[in-house]
């Protein structure tokens, strides 16, 4: 009868010979492996076998930390394996599933939005307000962004396809306090005060109600993050992202937006009317003849019926 044992070893410097000549004690007699054995070294049978373009391949497979930074970490596993096909021209290295490259493309798809949207924003406080007040808040959107990746960072998130969305969401709440609080500055500012008083005037009048605004929005998205199981930890990330830059902005708004504008109209001037100005008084008057006629000519209708 054959028997058959395997030995498996790791990192092992001993030869075959050096195994036959091993020492064996059987029945008090002192035997050499050699007398009752016969060795084979060999490899250990592959029990799955990976092909690629229809070869045996070896296929390591990478994951990033959950703070890890996926498409940093493609890029030094690339810059990995160009050494190596440098120094093993004899071998061919492959990146497989690279999961970074669609995590790049959402992420410029949603900064481009972003970008998108910041530009028509710019455009429309500008064609239908004035162009300082469209510098204001656009000056204060980044410095909201900077509050809410601080404030990404502390809560254990990164951020990602996720949280960009979170961004874009809140795109256009980031912009009404900024814009009520330029407005009432700017209001306050044409019925003669100086620069410094009308943005102490014009930011204290509103404190109170973007205060509310601003705690019924994060009420609203508060309780998404309190969901649990697979679905909550997918989407916790979205409101949270929301409520950090909602409460960035309202910070913004009325610390650093009184300064940016205070910066921009630093040298008094005595607010005259222009062409802009001039246009909207036109374009208001021309709405009130037709808001009035036809108001007159229902009041007119309405009454024919009755009698």
């Amino acid at each position: 009868m054959v028997y058959k044992f395997y030995i498996s070893t790791k990192s092992s410097n001993f030869s075959e010979d050096e195994i036959l000549n091993s020492h064996l004690s059987v029945d008090g007699k002192s035997l050499y492996l050699k007398e009752i054995a016969t060795t084979q070294i060999k490899y250990e049978k592959h029990s799955l076998l990976t092909r690629t373009d229809g070869q045996n391949s070896l296929m390591i497979m990478t994951k990033k930390a959950k703070q890890g930074d996926a498409i940093k970490l493609s890029k030094e596993i690339r810059k990995i394996l160009k050494i190596y096909k440098e120094n093993h021209p004899h071998l061919e290295f492959k990146v497989l599933n690279d999961s970074s490259f669609w995590i790049e493309t959402r992420l410029n798809v949603i900064s481009a939005n972003i970008l998108i949207g910041l530009i028509l924003l710019f455009f429309a406080i500008w064609v239908f307000i004035s162009l300082k007040i469209a510098l204001v808040v656009i000056i204060g959107i980044p410095v909201s962004f900077a509050f809410g990746i601080i404030g990404i960072e502390s809560t254990a998130s990164s951020l990602n396809t996720l949280s960009m969305i979170g961004v874009l969401l809140s795109l256009g709440l980031l912009v009404d306090e900024a814009i009520v609080v330029s407005e009432n500055i700017h209001r306050h500012k044409l019925m003669g005060k100086t620069t410094h008083d009308a943005c102490v005037d014009g930011t204290a009048e509103v404190v109170p109600v973007l205060f509310v605004a601003m705690l019924t929005t994060v009420i609203a998205f508060y309780p998404l993050t309190t969901l649990t199981g697979a679905l909550g930890a997918f989407i916790k990330i979205i409101p949270i992202m929301v409520i950090i830059l909602i409460v960035s902005s309202f910070i913004e708004s009325f610390v650093f937006l009184p300064s940016h504008y205070a910066i921009l109209n630093s040298k008094e001037k005595t607010n005259k009317a222009g062409f802009r100005d001039k246009v909207w008084e036109k374009i208001a008057k021309a709405y009130k003849r037709f808001f009035k006629d036809s108001i007159n000519i229902l009041i007119i209708f309405y009454t024919s019926k009755i009698i």
